[in-house]
C-alpha cells in the first residue's frame, strides 16, 4: 500500500508528490491525461511561486526555457501604471513545460507515475477513506490528496464542494464561492501568439468593457494571451472561438500590430471555486481543487506550489501521528497564503466592473506609483492586514 495516493498530476499533485518523496513516502500519482500537454493557463509565475521552484532544485532549467519577468501593468482607455514584481523577478513559462519538470523531478525522487489513468470515484470504509476506484482498478492508500483541479470530481464526491449545503466543520473556509450563481461565474480562454521581435518582461493586464485580456512573456518572440470574462461575455466564443479571441485580444491594443496565433485558444472555469473545508478524514484537497479566486491576479501556479509544500507537510504529520489537526493547520496556512491575490483580485473585478472609478484609480495609482507596488507585492505574499496600508486604499479609490 502507498503512503500518498494523489489525483492529479499538474503543478500541485506533482509538487506535492515531490515533496512527500522527499520526506521519503511512498507516493503514487495518476492522471487522466498523457503529459506534456497544454493547458488553459496565464504562464506566469510569481515571485514567491519563482523562489519555490529554486527550493525545489528547478528554477536554472525553467529558467533557460522561459522569460524572467520584471513588472506587471495594469491598463484601461489609454491610461496605465506598472510597478515591478519585488524583491525578485517573476517567471513567465510555458504550462506543458512547468508539468514536465515537475512530474520528472517527481519520478527522479522516486514517485510511481501513472498517466492516462482516471479515477472514477472514492473507496470508504470503518470511517476513513480507504482508496481509489480507476477505470483500470481500485488503488490503496493511507491519504488520497484532491489536486485534479477545478471542477473537483473527488471534492464533490466527498461532499466538500463550496456549493454544497454548509454544515460547520473545524476546516470550514468561511464564505461560499459562487455567490452571485450561474450569471456570476467567470471564465478564461488562452493561446500563444508570436511576435516579430522581443516582447517586453512585463506581464500587460487591460481592463475592457465586460473582459480583460492578460498578457505573458513565456519565449523569445512568445507570449501567452487570456481573454478573461463573464458568463455573459463567453457568448461571442460559441462556435467561434479561435475568431472570438482574435478580436477580443486585437480590441484591447495591448499587442504590436504584427503578430501570429500560433495554437488553438483553450478555454478553463468557471471560477470562482471553493471547498467549505480542505479535509475529510483522511482525504485533503490542494491546488485549484482546494479554491481558486480568479486569474485575474495571476497567482493560481504560485498558489499551487506554495500550497503544495504546506499539503505535504501537514500530510506527513497525520501519517506520523494519525491527527487531523495538522489538516486543519494546513487548513488555516492555505487561506493565509491566498488572502492577498484574492484581495488583490476583488479590488481588481470591482474596478473592472465600474470603468468610470477604475479610469481614476489608474490615474491616482499613476501618480503615487508606490502604493500601486505595495498592493502587488502584497498580492503574493501570505497577507497580513497591515502589509496593505490604508493610504494605499485610498490612493486607490480616492487619489488621497
Amino acid at each position: 500500500m502507498h503512503d500518498v495516493l494523489i489525483v492529479g498530476a499538474s503543478v500541485a499533485g506533482a509538487a506535492t508528490a515531490l515533496h512527500m518523496a522527499q520526506r521519503g513516502r511512498r507516493v503514487l500519482v495518476i492522471d487522466r491525461a498523457s503529459f506534456p500537454r497544454r493547458k488553459a493557463c496565464g504562464e506566469g509565475i510569481f515571485p514567491n511561486g519563482v523562489a519555490e521552484l529554486e527550493r525545489l532544485g528547478l528554477l536554472p532549467g525553467l529558467a533557460a526555457r522561459g522569460v524572467f519577468l520584471e513588472e506587471l501593468r495594469f491598463s484601461i482607455d489609454g491610461l496605465a501604471v506598472a510597478a515591478p514584481m519585488g524583491g525578485r523577478a517573476g517567471l513567465g513559462i510555458q504550462r506543458r513545460l512547468l508539468d514536465a519538470a515537475l512530474i520528472e523531478a517527481a519520478r527522479t525522487t522516486g514517485v510511481e507515475v501513472c498517466l492516462g489513468r482516471r479515477a472514477t470515484g472514492l473507496r470508504r470504509e470503518g470511517g476513513r477513506y480507504t482508496g481509489v476506484d480507476t477505470d483500470a482498478g481500485s488503488l490503496d492508500a493511507r491519504v488520497i490528496v484532491a489536486a485534479d483541479g477545478l471542477g473537483s470530481g473527488l471534492r464533490r464526491e466527498a461532499d466538500l464542494d463550496a456549493a454544497a449545503p454548509a454544515t460547520h466543520h473545524p476546516g470550514q473556509t468561511g464564505r461560499r464561492a459562487n455567490r452571485s450563481g450561474r450569471d456570476g461565474q467567470r471564465y478564461g480562454v488562452s493561446a500563444h501568439v508570436r511576435l516579430t521581435r522581443t516582447p517586453l518582461p512585463r506581464v500587460d493586464v487591460a481592463f475592457l468593457r465586460g473582459y480583460e485580456v492578460y498578457v505573458t512573456p513565456v519565449g523569445s518572440d512568445l507570449l501567452n494571451v487570456a481573454v478573461l470574462s463573464g458568463r455573459a461575455g463567453m457568448r461571442d466564443f460559441a462556435g467561434r472561438v479561435a475568431e472570438a479571441f482574435r478580436e477580443r485580444v486585437a480590441a484591447a491594443g495591448v499587442l504590436p500590430e504584427r503578430w501570429e496565433l500560433v495554437d488553438e485558444p483553450l478555454a478553463a472555469g468557471p471560477f470562482a471555486t471553493g471547498a467549505r473545508r480542505l479535509w475529510r478524514d483522511n482525504l485533503v484537497l490542494t491546488g485549484d481543487a482546494a479554491g481558486f479566486f480568479d486569474a485575474v491576479t495571476g497567482e493560481g501556479i504560485s498558489l499551487s506550489l506554495l500550497g503544495a509544500r504546506a499539503c505535504a507537510a501537514a500530510i506527513d504529520a497525520y501519517l506520523e501521528t494519525g491527527d487531523e489537526r495538522a489538516f486543519a493547520a494546513y487548513a488555516k496556512r492555505r487561506r493565509a497564503l491566498a488572502a492577498g491575490s484574492t484581495l488583490l483580485g476583488r479590488l481588481c473585478l470591482f474596478l473592472a466592473a465600474r470603468p468610470v472609478l477604475s479610469r481614476a484609480a489608474i490615474r491616482n495609482l499613476g501618480r503615487r506609483p508606490r502604493a500601486f507596488a505595495g498592493l502587488v507585492a502584497a498580492s503574493g505574499e501570505e497577507l497580513s492586514l497591515t502589509a496593505i496600508r490604508p493610504r494605499d486604499l485610498l490612493t486607490l479609490v480616492c487619489g488621497v
